[in-house]
């Protein structure tokens, strides 16, 4: 038996023991129910058998991507994820955590990203099951972020890695992100199709992303020299390995953790070409 202080607490317990399958409900405030619907697990179901009129509602949650409304008498609320086809294990084994929730050591990286990006990143918050990974990943983004490359050819990277990894979550997010630091929506497709965009420089950089990563960085004279051309030095090769290397560790989380897809991200969803 777990006991808990509030409603809060509550829907943290649930998802720190994987969510709740199925949560039966015979409380009739709205507020009291809305606070459960954050300890829901993946297709997790929600059952009320007696409502008042207040209506239930449940707003933005980084960790989830619906919103409830004025709910009928008897429903049956499941909690989904769009980019989830085979979660069931992987949901249990990596919860998203939310800072409250996550192991003590991996706490002020969660604070860091929730100061950096307004929420959490689902992928972070899968992360932070393992101290180890997430703070030897948000040192290495750090670094990658304060390097000679301007926010659009880092999210030109970034995009390019996900694609080339076939990394659904980072796609997504990583579309948005560019599109926010300003590269266009044709080259962001351009990327996200397994070609390269119009513009030379951010070609260049695409262009040698991919081969590090299909060549497992076995560049030959033609791909440093076509970098190069492109107005590039050669120390920022190493840049590009070390985006290419903040890129491997969330591709490979993604993929081992499945994380769901935030609903702000939802119109940029993608996925991977079959092989």
């Amino acid at each position: 038996m777990h006991r808990v202080a509030s409603h809060v607490e509550l829907a943290e317990k649930l998802q720190a023991l994987g969510g709740a399958k199925l949560i039966l409900a015979t409380v009739t405030s709205g507020k009291a129910m809305a606070a459960t619907l954050g300890g829901l697990g993946l297709n997790g179901k929600l059952v009320m058998v007696g409502v008042s009129e207040e209506p239930i509602v449940h707003g933005d949650d980084i960790r989830c991507n619906w919103r409830a409304a004025r709910l009928p008498l008897l429903f049956d609320y499941r909690a989904v994820a769009p980019m989830a086809q085979s979660q069931g294990d992987t949901m249990s084994s990596y919860p998203v955590h939310t800072i409250e929730s996550a192991p003590e050591q991996s706490k002020p990286v969660l604070r860091k990203l929730q100061q950096a990006f307004g929420l959490i990143p689902n992928i972070a918050a899968k992360m932070a099951a393992s101290p180890v990974l997430i703070n030897g990943f948000i040192g290495l983004f750090e670094r990658v972020h304060a390097s000679s490359l301007t926010e659009p050819e880092i999210q030109t990277l970034l995009l390019t890695n996900a694609v080339t990894n076939a990394s659904e979550w980072a796609v997504a997010f990583h579309t948005a992100l560019g599109l926010n630091a300003g590269l266009r929506r044709a080259d962001v497709e351009a990327i996200r199709h397994g070609g390269v965009p119009d513009d030379t420089r951010l070609a260049a950089l695409s262009t040698l992303a991919r081969m590090l990563i299909e060549k497992r960085g076995r560049l030959d004279d033609e791909d440093r020299q076509r970098f190069l051309a492109a107005g590039f030095s050669a120390e920022q090769i190493l840049e590009v390995v070390a985006a290419v290397a903040a890129s491997t560790i969330t591709n490979y989380t993604g993929s081992v953790t499945e994380p769901p897809l935030e609903a702000q991200f939802a119109e940029f969803a993608w996925h991977a070409p079959a092989r």
